[in-house]
């Protein structure tokens, strides 16, 4: 009983702390990425070359994804990125760009995140309508962009945010000058059905936890209680079988006591104790002689 009123108030438990919003099965990294027409850049983390873990990096003079905004072969401004760790709004930022590559405006504007691409995350015309609400962009401190239809980037391995791409007619260039810094700020909201399956599994681990709890004392509750008939059926048999030997004891007993008299005196017949015989019937008989001798005596008086 103890172990129902447990799963209980652990259910209740997950319940309530389902009603304070969903989080993240795991944290999610979000990066800036920027690129000018002179290919000034900081790619996509996933890029096999100037990416997170991009085997052109050893080819420069001790650069790397994180050292800025990549001009030539040095790197300009300071990177700030982020981690989504649940629902909620994000911002990552470049401060302090130089343009020493001679950029006069950009090619694109991004944030790549590792979280992994699903259809489920956009409607029918390739927005993120189904996880992120709301972008906006500021160049230099002024907003310039502000908009709830944010374009999924063409790479679909992950979730990528297309803010600016002068090769993607469906995107406009929202600035045409060359910002010294650039913020972007965004608010994801995961889907309810990964809310629901995270609450659910949480369930039914625990469900389960407390099945396997109450079986494993019903087991032991089962083999204690088969220990106990177990040994009170030994006692019982042990009592019996005593009760049986006493009595087969006593029964031998009695049975050589009734052998052993007519073969204790074969046994003297046969040793040759022919005087202790002799007295035996003198014994008997001379009382009984005399005593028919008296009554015929009498008899005859």
């Amino acid at each position: 009983m103890r172990f129902k009123k447990l799963a209980a108030l652990v259910m209740t438990a997950v319940t309530a702390f389902s009603t304070f919003g969903m989080a993240a099965a795991e944290d999610y990294n979000a990066y800036i990425g920027i690129q000018g027409d002179q290919w000034s850049y900081r790619n996509s983390w996933t890029d096999a070359t100037y990416g997170l873990e991009g085997t052109g990096w050893a080819e420069t003079d001790g650069l790397n994804f994180n050292s800025g905004v990549i001009t030539g072969e040095t790197a300009t401004g300071t990177i700030t990125d982020t981690v989504i760790s649940g629902d909620g709004t994000y911002t990552v930022s470049l401060k302090g760009i130089e343009w020493k590559n001679g950029d006069s405006t950009l090619n694109l504007l991004f944030v790549s995140t590792s979280i992994p691409y699903d259809t489920k995350y956009v409607d029918a015309n390739g927005y993120l309508t189904n996880l992120i609400t709301n972008a906006t962009v500021k160049f230099d401190g002024t907003e310039v962009f502000n908009s709830s239809n944010v374009l999924q980037s063409s790479e679909v391995d992950y979730v990528r945010l297309e803010l600016i791409n002068v090769w993607n007619g469906e995107l406009e260039t929202f600035s045409e000058a060359l910002p010294t810094d650039v913020e972007i700020t965004f608010t994801v909201d995961f889907p309810d059905d990964e809310a629901a399956a995270e609450e659910t599994t949480t369930e039914e681990t625990t469900t389960e936890d407390t099945t396997t709890e109450e079986t494993t004392t019903e087991e032991t509750t089962t083999e204690e209680t088969t220990t106990e008939e177990t040994t009170t059926e030994d006692a019982t048999t042990e009592e019996v079988t005593t009760e049986d030997t006493t009595t087969e004891d006593t029964t031998t007993d009695a049975a050589t006591a009734a052998t052993s008299t007519p073969t204790a005196v074969a046994e003297a017949a046969e040793s040759g104790n022919g005087g202790l015989i002799a007295v035996l019937i003198v014994a008997i008989i001379l009382p009984i002689a005399a005593g028919i001798y008296v009554y015929i005596k009498k008899k005859k008086n």
